[in-house]
């Protein structure tokens, strides 16, 4: 018996159609790789560097402010590079969560009020796809 069969067998109803459903959809790994590079593709289109400079400047970045807190606390590079590296890391990651739900938010708001008075809402270019089909106009 398999580990997924197993597992399977602990879990009944709904619980076992929704570990089927997971486990599905881990195995199709390369429908997520061809997803999320296209998605990469499309957010870096005009840029050279594309997503390694996002990578570059936060080194970069983390590189800098613990060359100088080490300096400034006298601590050893060691120790403090993957605290304020994981911290900024974080702090990056939900700034640009926050900001990209803001904008998401607005949209939405803004394509029902449009719907409501029965006009059309023409999305801008802020607007992703996905977020203008959540709300049918008339």
């Amino acid at each position: 018996m398999s580990a997924s069969g197993a597992l399977a067998g602990l879990v009944t109803g709904a619980a076992r159609a929704g570990l089927a459903e997971i486990l599905d959809g881990a195995r199709h790994w390369r429908v997520w790789h061809l997803i999320g590079s296209g998605d990469l593709r499309h957010r870096y289109v005009r840029s050279v560097l594309g997503q390694f400079w996002v990578v570059l400047s936060t080194a970069l970045m983390i590189g800098a402010m613990s060359g100088v807190w080490s300096l400034l606390w006298n601590q050893p590079l060691d120790v403090l590079v993957p605290f304020i590296g994981i911290g900024l890391v974080i702090l990056l990651w939900s700034a640009q969560k926050s900001c990209h739900e803001t904008i998401a938010t607005v949209e939405v708001i803004a394509a029902v009020a449009a719907a409501m008075n029965g006009m059309p809402r023409v999305p801008n270019r802020a607007t992703s796809a996905h977020v203008s089909s959540l709300v049918q106009t008339r």
